[in-house]
């Protein structure tokens, strides 16, 4: 099985924590979040994304709506992409669950993948890939990794921040 492209995604910029009263897994995207996720679909045109994984969260999910409508795909939850909970301090426990993320992220059927998370996981995730240095995490910024089969991260580079021209 050849490599597998895999596009880590953090969410685009969500209404302010202070500004929203509902829970913060509903918490949407904000006008500029949502200019992000257009630039997003854009700027993954090529190769195109085939499989979109996301944190079950609201903004997660809407950073991937206009990329996943530009390939006819849906948008499906992965929990291991979830905000680390308060009781995963721990870093052992850390690493084991994206070391699981990055098995799943391998196992999804043939194609490029776009994976969006939040800022405390990908860092986690990155460290995990065995990717050392400055590891940046914006909102709507992009890492590309290249996996093998059993989930090895074979490369990582960070792309930039769609929406930045």
């Amino acid at each position: 099985m050849p490599d597998r492209t895999v596009y880590i995604v953090r969410h685009a910029s969500a209404v302010a924590r202070d500004a929203w009263s509902g829970p913060d897994a509903l918490r949407p995207l904000s006008l500029r979040g949502w200019q992000q996720a257009a630039a997003l679909a854009e700027w993954l045109a090529d190769p195109a994304p085939m499989h979109f994984l996301s944190s079950p969260t609201v903004r997660c999910r809407d950073t991937l709506v206009p990329v996943a409508h530009r390939g006819a795909g849906t948008v499906v939850d992965e929990p291991l992409l979830a905000d680390l909970a308060e009781a995963e301090v721990t870093e052992g426990v850390l690493q084991v669950r994206m070391r699981r993320l990055l098995r799943v992220l391998a196992q999804v059927e043939a194609g490029p993948v776009a994976a969006c998370s939040h800022g405390d996981t990908i860092p986690v995730l990155l460290r995990v890939s065995g990717i050392t240095g400055e590891l940046p995490c914006p909102k709507g910024g992009v890492w590309e990794l290249r996996l093998d089969a059993q989930g090895g991260v074979r490369s990582g580079r960070f792309l930039g921040r769609a929406g930045d021209t």
